[in-house]
């Protein structure tokens, strides 16, 4: 038996259409995703120094209910690293800045956060 082609396939224009389509969708869409890694970049630089804003000024009231010797004494901003947990900063952070206004700057790509040092009281060192 001998089958008989039924021709009820697409025809190369209609493929041709829909290749051109799909390259005019990613030329719209690739430009998007190419800039995402630098906003998650500053996204998470702007984290680290919120991170460590809220650590110090934690550690700051912590200080004045307890009065205890015992906390972490924080004047500096580099101190402030000491404060979050395993109490260093991700690799391939810096801290700069002078208190009250400290820096957090992303080595590789110079992304740099700023953020407000709150100092430990004087009663707690």
């Amino acid at each position: 038996m001998k089958k008989v082609f039924s021709g009820g396939g697409f025809t190369l224009i209609e493929l041709i259409m829909v290749i051109v389509i799909l390259g005019i969708l990613v030329a719209a869409a690739v430009p998007r995703f190419m800039d995402l890694s630098a906003s998650a970049q500053s996204a998470a630089t702007d984290a680290i120094a919120a991170s460590l804003s809220s650590a110090s000024s934690m550690n700051a009231a912590a200080c004045k209910v307890k009065n205890a010797g015992a906390l972490p004494s924080i004047t500096t901003c580099a101190g402030a690293a000491a404060l979050l947990e395993g109490g260093v900063l991700p690799n391939g952070y810096a801290i700069g800045g002078t208190a009250p206004t400290c820096t957090v700057t992303h080595t590789a790509t110079s992304t740099i956060a700023n953020w407000p040092l709150t100092p430990t009281a004087a009663a707690c060192l």
